[in-house]
């Protein structure tokens, strides 16, 4: 097996991030919306396609955030990514007071949705991939949410 080669949008408001829920044997934990990078394509671009496809929506990529590299299990398997993270920002504004958003292109039942930053800073919440919590509590600090 191979890494494989991931993009994320982190798109935050209001002291909220949006999150896809995840629900294993090992519990719940969320994810920012995107994935696999295809061959050819470059990751902003990805992540441009991934909220197209899941959310039925356009983005704007407003910076690159940073690469993590993740290693996990879940439900005993072993998972390794290498992911690229941007800012988004949607460009119909109405989708930030949106509670959940239904994932068009996944698992019956999907859904996005916006919870507060500090569910995930004073863990109450599960955030992966790991190393993203390292960029919210810098953004805390900056008082940029």
């Amino acid at each position: 097996m191979y890494p494989r080669s991931k993009a994320f949008g982190i798109v935050l408001h209001n002291e909220r991030i949006l999150v896809q829920e995840y629900i294993t044997e090992s519990g719940t934990y969320y994810r920012p919306l995107g994935g696999s990078i295809e061959f050819g394509e470059k990751s902003a671009e990805t992540v441009i396609r991934e909220f197209k496809e899941e959310l039925g929506t356009q983005v704007e990529v407003r910076d690159y955030l940073e690469c993590l590299e993740n290693i996990f299990y879940v439900d005993k398997e072993i998972g390794h990514e290498i992911i690229q993270l941007y800012s988004l920002r949607f460009v119909d504004t109405s989708l930030y007071e949106i509670e959940i958003l239904v994932i068009r292109d996944a698992e019956p039942n999907a859904y996005a949705k916006w919870l507060p930053v500090t569910a995930f800073l004073e863990q109450e919440k599960i955030l992966y991939p790991n190393g993203l919590m390292n960029f919210l509590t810098a953004k805390r600090k900056d008082e940029i949410l």
